[in-house]
């Protein structure tokens, strides 16, 4: 092995001993993390305070979103089964007024017979491209 003068000097150089004082620190912190934990509710705290630390305004924003989300969409929910069951029960007298109208509007056009409205019959599903399919043969 080759040394480079660098080296030779950092050998030659007497070890000094570590301050008393540095010493106790540096003892008191290592004996502070070796200390094991309670798996009680401050490590579950710690945990979730470390994860939200970085951002907390911005994780409180959040949960005050999906808060505002989940309280619109309950309302919303509640408002459109409750007009569900009001058209039900005005079907009947809905259907009578639109009759009512098409027997109106067929007397001022000027038909004498109105005809009854035909259900919408289903279309059939045809492919939308109107270009032909070629098969190349190798």
């Amino acid at each position: 092995m080759i040394m480079d003068d660098f080296e030779k000097k950092l050998c030659q150089q007497p070890l000094r001993p570590i301050p008393a004082e540095w010493r106790s620190r540096i003892l008191a912190r290592a004996a502070e993390k070796a200390r094991p934990r309670s798996v009680g509710f401050d490590s579950r705290q710690s945990w979730i305070s470390s994860f939200l630390w970085p951002y907390p305004r911005a994780w409180e924003a959040l949960a005050a979103i999906w808060i505002a989300l989940l309280t619109i969409h309950l309302s919303l929910a509640d408002r459109s089964s409750s007009q569900v069951r009001q058209d039900d029960s005005q079907s009947p007298q809905v259907a009578q007024v639109l009759k009512e109208q098409r027997r109106l509007m067929a007397e001022l056009i000027g038909q004498s017979s109105i005809p009854d409205a035909e259900p919408a019959k289903p279309t059939l599903v045809r492919p939308q491209s109107r270009r032909t399919q070629q098969q190349l043969i190798a």
